[in-house]
């Protein structure tokens, strides 16, 4: 199912540098069920000071129309790299 097709109010959690537009998604990961995490992909998230945000999926989508190709199954990830997305399984202790 593509990005697009879901509601545009699924659950999306993000990192602050999604959540303010500070860098790109490098990193969408989808549950077993229908929740979405995007990520810039970057390893210097100060989670203390910067907890992840929750936003609906179509304000992500409405600033890269181009995410909502991308299609991700439950329990696989999405990475970014050169342009262009991999898509592979998402390790079984990320999903929890």
């Amino acid at each position: 199912m593509k990005l697009k097709d879901f509601p545009s109010n699924t659950v999306t959690v993000v990192c602050q540098h999604i959540f303010d537009q500070s860098r790109p998604i490098k990193l969408a990961m989808r549950d077993q069920e229908t929740m979405l995490l995007m990520l810039c992909g970057e390893e210097d998230h100060d989670w203390d000071n910067h907890r992840p945000r929750v936003v609906g999926l179509g304000h992500l989508l409405e600033r890269d129309m181009r995410m909502g190709e991308l299609e991700i199954d439950a329990g696989y990830e999405a990475n970014l790299v050169k342009n262009c997305w991999t898509i592979s399984s998402t390790p079984e202790e990320d999903l929890q």
